[in-house]
């Protein structure tokens, strides 16, 4: 069976070392290097093993041989690491002044409105940004005023 692992690494995503490393011992296993969400680096593997346990102790046992420092692991068969991933879709955003422009509105009554909750945001850093579809009509692609 076909696994893709990620394992979460203690080196920081610019350690030019280790990401040298990385790709060079791990091109076997068709290595990708991320970031993670805490600016740490990540490979992401590709294998065969007969087990989740076999995927998982291989995994552990090339990037330790590679003289990289695992802090974690997730393993997935790849059809469900590729389900996964095409599962999270983010939907177009928009900036508080996008959202304004498009609703007729000061920057501030958008500001207002994610305040008091009627209007959705999430907070990316310290920039609030918008889902485009609330901002927007569903049905006409108009936007209300």
């Amino acid at each position: 069976m076909e696994y893709t692992v990620t394992v979460d690494l203690a080196e920081p995503f610019g350690d030019e070392d280790a990401v040298d490393r990385a790709f060079t011992q791990l091109a076997d296993y068709h290595v990708s290097l991320v970031a993670t969400p805490v600016g740490g680096l990540a490979a992401v593997l590709v294998l065969d093993a007969p087990t989740i346990r076999q995927a998982t102790s291989t995994s552990l046992a090339v990037t330790e041989a590679a003289e990289l420092h695992p802090v974690g692991i997730h393993v997935l068969t790849t059809t469900d690491w590729e389900r996964r991933m095409n599962s999270t879709d983010i939907p177009p955003l928009v900036s508080v002044q996008e959202a304004a422009d498009i609703l007729g509105v000061t920057r501030q009554a958008v500001l207002s409105r994610i305040g008091y909750g009627t209007l959705p945001s999430v907070k990316v850093g310290t920039v609030n940004v918008i889902p485009l579809a609330a901002v927007q009509r569903p049905t006409d692609g108009q936007q209300p005023k």
